[in-house]
């Protein structure tokens, strides 16, 4: 026969233990489970040569509703920078060194995403711009409606550039430039606009 068992408040204590070790399981299982997320960044793995200034990295997928801001960095400065960032895009600045970096991607959340960096001294093809989600953190019109980027030919002003700089008329009110990019001579060649809650795509 077992006396411990019969000892005053051995039953409670018995008890308390269970539930103590039972929330510790539970935490440690969600904790397992959150830091099991990743972050994806588009490209992922990307070639550039030195012809290539700047190119644009996104965040396409394992984002929540209050991912941002998000937290860039790279591992080796001496080969590129962030040089901006804005919503769920950054912008990589090459500084011409051959080598391979690594960029990676903190959300609010602690969850990471990296992506590679491969510079190389022969000219490459500017990678593509990638196309960023839409999620309940994206400002939306009031009709619900242009959640996505749009072109510059539907911009209801102008979009261009004037003097290797963007350049946005037609318009009044707040409008905010970003993820710009340049070619070696430091002209623009392509850019974001946000106006009136919407995003535009130069060129």
């Amino acid at each position: 026969m077992n006396t411990w068992l019969g000892k005053p408040g051995s039953l409670v204590r018995v008890l308390w233990i269970a539930v103590v070790a039972s929330g510790l399981v539970w935490m440690m299982a969600g904790c397992e489970e959150e830091s099991g997320r990743s972050l994806g960044v588009s490209p992922g793995n990307v070639t550039i040569g030195r012809n290539v200034a700047t190119f644009t990295l996104a965040v396409v997928s394992g984002t929540g509703d209050l991912s941002l801001p998000l937290q860039w960095s790279v591992v080796n400065p001496q080969l590129g920078t962030i040089m901006q960032s804005s919503g769920f895009m950054a912008v990589y600045a090459n500084t011409g060194q051959v080598g391979v970096n690594t960029v990676t991607v903190r959300d609010q959340y602690g969850s990471d995403g990296f992506a590679v960096i491969t510079q190389v001294a022969y000219d490459t093809e500017q990678p593509a711009m990638p196309t960023t989600p839409t999620t309940p953190t994206t400002p939306e019109t009031p009709d619900d409606n242009d959640t996505g980027v749009l072109p510059a030919s539907q911009f209801p002003g102008q979009l261009s550039v004037a003097g290797g700089e963007p350049s946005v008329t037609g318009v009044t009110g707040d409008v905010e430039i970003f993820n710009i990019q340049r070619d070696l001579s430091g002209d623009t060649v392509s850019y974001n606009v946000t106006y009136n809650g919407q995003t535009y795509s130069y060129p």
